[in-house]
């Protein structure tokens, strides 16, 4: 079922986006209160995780969308 999957996609790459600043902003506010722990750049790959998530997400959403017009031109030539 693609608009299932359409549906899905799409609120799973705002709950990440959303994951996403909320997990910048606390680094941020860790960063803030403890700075010797920002020197030694734990947080670097971490945190690109939900970003390289986001941008999966977004492919495979156009991918599904390609998907489903190339069903329905098929049913037009039907």
């Amino acid at each position: 079922n693609r608009k299932l999957q359409l549906r899905i996609g799409s609120s799973a790459m705002l709950s990440y986006t959303i994951f996403f600043f909320f997990l910048a902003a606390s680094v941020n506010e860790s960063m803030k209160l403890a700075p010797e722990i920002s020197t030694q750049g734990h947080y670097n790959w971490g945190l690109a995780l939900p970003f390289v998530g986001v941008i999966l997400l977004f492919l495979a959403n156009r991918a599904i969308k390609k998907d489903e017009a190339l069903i329905r031109s098929a049913d037009r030539l039907r």
